[in-house]
């Protein structure tokens, strides 16, 4: 886990196989205004360690939860990106005071979930 800069806190939830080193870019850019952020690697990613079994959405969103307990922070932002989007979204419906804003990239609505239809 890596929380950096000063300000209001984004969580910011990587994809499948991506390490929070990804973020680098992303967040020095953020830092210039006013936004601390808080990554983490994802169990089995980076330097984090693998979990025994399989995890569904709800324990990966309760994960998040943990972190945000952690670090005692009660209402944050959180950008997801692919399937962090969707771990996101979990987060969001597990614990909805805990989000104060939500950012979905390059994700999908969930299993069963369907794009709008364009008229």
């Amino acid at each position: 886990m890596c929380v950096r800069g000063e300000g209001r806190p984004l969580v910011l939830i990587m994809g499948i196989g991506g390490n929070l080193d990804m973020w680098d870019p992303f967040e020095r850019a953020l830092h210039g205004h006013g936004i601390r952020t808080v990554t983490y690697d994802s169990p089995g990613t980076g330097e984090s360690a693998d979990w025994l079994l399989p995890r569904r959405m709800g324990g990966l969103a309760r994960l998040v939860v943990r972190l945000l307990d952690g670090l005692g922070y009660g209402q944050v932002d959180v950008l997801g990106v692919s399937l962090g989007g969707a771990v996101a979204q979990q987060l969001a419906h597990l614990a909805p005071p805990r989000v104060r804003r939500l950012v979905l990239a390059a994700t999908t609505p969930g299993l069963g979930g369907f794009p709008a239809v364009r008229r």
